[in-house]
């Protein structure tokens, strides 16, 4: 059972004991709540980066820039997560290649307009 919290840790908390099986330290709070997919945790942050932890020991991989905080729950298909932040884009980033594909943009009046919902996948959309 994985949990991100206000305290800015990721906790893996065995799901048949309740023990803690390992914590990881992000840089603020962590509002998202995690996806796991491809042996990999990924969890939005308040410091506007996407981490991605191994399931198995909570050692980081990478982080995912995005300018915003990530409050979304990432949504993963295919080797491919997508995720909204409050810089106004939802993200698609591909897990195969470590790359950003693209970023659409959630456009207001003036302004790009933060994303707060969690994306869904599904049918090829």
């Amino acid at each position: 059972v994985f949990v991100g919290s206000d305290d800015g840790h990721v906790y893996a908390i065995d799901e048949d004991s309740g023990e803690l099986e390992w914590k990881y330290e992000a840089e603020d709070q962590i509002h998202s709540a995690p996806t796991v997919a491809y042996d990999k945790v990924f969890v939005g942050c308040d410091d506007g980066n996407l981490y991605v932890i191994d399931e198995d020991d909570g050692v980081l991989e990478y982080t995912v820039p995005t300018g915003g905080a990530i409050k979304t729950s990432p949504a993963a298909k295919f080797n491919k997560i997508y995720f909204g932040s409050e810089a106004g884009f939802m993200y698609y980033w591909d897990e195969d290649d470590e790359e950003m594909k693209w970023q659409y943009p959630a456009a207001g009046q003036n302004a790009l307009m933060p994303i707060h919902s969690s994306p869904a996948v599904g049918g090829g959309k």
